[in-house]
């Protein structure tokens, strides 16, 4: 890896002076490490822009992924923080008033932590190295946050395409919770994280109507079809509208 350290334009890299390995060991693994770390140029560090980044997440277009990798790392930075303060082997070169771990935060759940290599204690950066290595491999820092978010995500897509479906097509339907499950086990993943089509939706209603324990019903009033009174165009406007929606038009309503 290339190691930024120094007075340097942030965001350069500059190649380690031999003689700083031995009298830094945090210098040794950083320059040892698979990763990168460029010099901060966020404006609190000027003008010696000494701190590197370590582990930078977010800033693209506010996807799931971005939001969060951003609320892992402003955890994993807070955890870090704290070790920082308690450790037993901070190094004593440089003063130690200030923390030398930073986080900054930007537009669309950007956010960066960057260190004094100088400062921090050896025992910490090794825990944020492993992490930023990680990271570099596998650009996701926790899986079980990400998923959540994505079903969460997911879930009020559901509810969103199915009103568009029809207004009836709420929570208050007798089929909802049975369709939102036959979404979540099909098409979880299916495309862009979080999204599901309305194709996909309507395909979602039908299933759950006439695969369901007590199949078929009427995914109109969510009856057993066998005992439903009907929803014809006169007699019930808003459930023909419904049905048409999901079935076509050329569907007994």
């Amino acid at each position: 890896m290339t190691l930024a350290v120094g007075y340097a334009y942030p965001g350069t890299k500059l190649e380690i002076p031999a003689d700083w390995a031995p009298a830094h060991p945090n210098i040794s693994a950083l320059s040892e490490s698979r990763a990168d770390y460029p010099v901060c140029g966020h404006d609190s560090h000027y003008p010696e822009y000494r701190h590197v980044v370590l582990i930078s997440t977010g800033g693209g277009i506010g996807s799931i992924l971005d939001a969060s990798n951003g609320a892992a790392l402003t955890a994993l930075y807070e955890a870090w923080e704290l070790a920082d303060r308690e450790a037993d082997d901070a190094p004593a070169w440089g003063p130690r008033e200030s923390s030398p771990l930073a986080i900054h935060h930007g537009f669309y759940d950007h956010a960066t932590v960057c260190a004094d290599p100088l400062r921090v204690a050896p025992s910490v950066l090794a825990l944020i190295i492993d992490a930023a290595e990680r990271y570099a491999e596998y650009p996701l820092l926790d899986e079980s946050d990400y998923s959540a978010r994505e079903l969460e995500e997911f879930t009020q897509c559901f509810a969103d395409e199915s009103f568009r479906v029809h207004p009836s097509l709420d929570e208050s339907h007798p089929l909802y919770a049975d369709a939102l499950r036959v979404a979540t086990e099909n098409y979880l993943g299916y495309s862009d994280a979080g999204y599901i089509s309305r194709q996909h939706v309507i395909a979602s209603w039908v299933d759950a109507a006439d695969s369901g324990a007590d199949s078929p019903r009427c995914a109109a009033c969510g009856d057993v079809a066998d005992y439903c009174a009907g929803h014809g165009e006169i007699g019930d406007p808003s459930g023909h509208e419904l049905l048409a929606a999901l079935y076509g038009d050329e569907d007994d309503q």
